[in-house]
């Protein structure tokens, strides 16, 4: 991705003076891996500007508003990227159809984001229709793997594991490597909640490294998240609270805001779990400061499903302020009763990063 960039840059300034049709298509590639790395404040900025008219009804056009629907989304600005993805299918629908499989592939995943699941999922099949129709074997395999996700999300863990494997599949075959990273995370993910946490720690950790591999900076760290949390459910604070530090580092670095709460959750909850109360304020105190909307549930905060499976205690910002001093029952009562910081959206892959 690292190389991808450079060549982008040195393509704009080339055409950045002349050839505007080109121009606007490196700016709008520069802006998907701007996106890919966590900086969607970048993105945005950089898609700033209207299109020429002899543009307004090409695939450029479609991809501009997808991208910042995109970019919204991961800014966690959901009403903004509803209405520039929902542009984009309109403009797809009237003149560019082959590019409706990806389109609606980012429409269910920020349906998912929102907790629309019937919406979602006919995106989703929508999309898996369209891609087969036009042989698009990357919208094909991203398809499989929102599927999957929104699996997870309605708690049906078995199916979701399975169609993760099939979308991991899928990707390897064809060489989507970006795909593999996800469908590595969403098979850890599925396995965490059936209690397979030795499964989901080694799906976490190829996972991460996958994203490292392909310079996926802001997944990388997502990821991290989820073995932070097998840690805990496996009862390895010590584990699970240096990793959390040393991935807060990294989304401080990145101004990554889904990443930056979920750590601060993260040690929220091990500070109390090891009696550190003032710790454990320190770090809801910021999770509170941050600009970060309250929700009912995050992806690493679903106890593992079926019985005799260990539980992982909720987590989330202890909220109002309130000082207990060294009552940590008190606190536990206190934490455990407030909604959680909300992580933001959860990784997809349902845009190309390279054209």
């Amino acid at each position: 991705m690292k190389s991808a960039l450079a060549d982008t840059n040195l393509a704009l300034q080339q055409y950045d003076d002349g050839n505007t049709e080109w121009a606007w298509r490196f700016k709008i590639l520069k802006a998907q891996i701007l996106v890919s790395q966590s900086d969607s404040k970048e993105a945005l900025a950089l898609l700033r500007g209207d299109l020429p008219a002899s543009l307004s009804t090409t695939d450029i056009a479609v991809r501009k508003l997808m991208v910042e629907g995109i970019s919204h989304r991961y800014a966690q600005q959901f009403e903004r990227a509803q209405t520039k993805l929902s542009e984009a299918e309109h403009l797809a629908r009237l003149a560019q159809p082959q590019m409706l499989p990806e389109v609606l592939n980012n429409r269910g995943a920020l349906e998912v984001d929102t907790f629309q699941y019937q919406a979602a999922q006919q995106y989703f099949d929508q999309a898996l229709f369209l891609a087969r129709q036009g042989n698009d074997q990357i919208q094909e395999a991203g398809a499989f793997g929102n599927s999957a996700r929104l699996l997870i999300s309605e708690r049906q863990f078995d199916q979701a594991a399975e169609l993760s494997r099939q979308a991991l599949q899928l990707s390897r075959a064809r060489g989507l490597q970006t795909m593999v990273a996800t469908n590595l995370g969403n098979e850890a993910w599925a396995n965490f909640q059936l209690g397979d946490f030795d499964g989901a720690l080694d799906s976490y950790k190829k996972a991460v490294d996958a994203s490292d591999h392909t310079d996926l900076n802001g997944y990388k760290l997502y990821w991290r998240t989820g073995v932070v949390n097998t840690f805990l459910a496996e009862h390895d604070d010590d584990s699970a609270e240096n990793l959390a530090k040393s991935t807060l580092k990294l989304a401080r670095d990145l101004d990554n805001s889904q990443i930056i709460a979920e750590c601060l959750n993260d040690l929220t909850e091990i500070e109390l779990r090891n009696n550190r109360v003032i710790e454990a304020e320190k770090f809801n105190r910021e999770a509170r400061h941050r600009d970060c909307p309250a929700t009912i549930l995050t992806r690493s905060r679903f106890p593992p499903a079926g019985p005799q499976r260990p539980q992982r205690r909720d987590s989330g910002a202890m909220g109002g302020g309130k000082r207990f001093g060294n009552n940590q029952g008190a606190a536990r009562a206190h934490y455990r009763s407030r909604p959680r910081v909300s992580s933001g959206p959860r990784p997809n892959r349902g845009f190309k990063i390279i054209n």
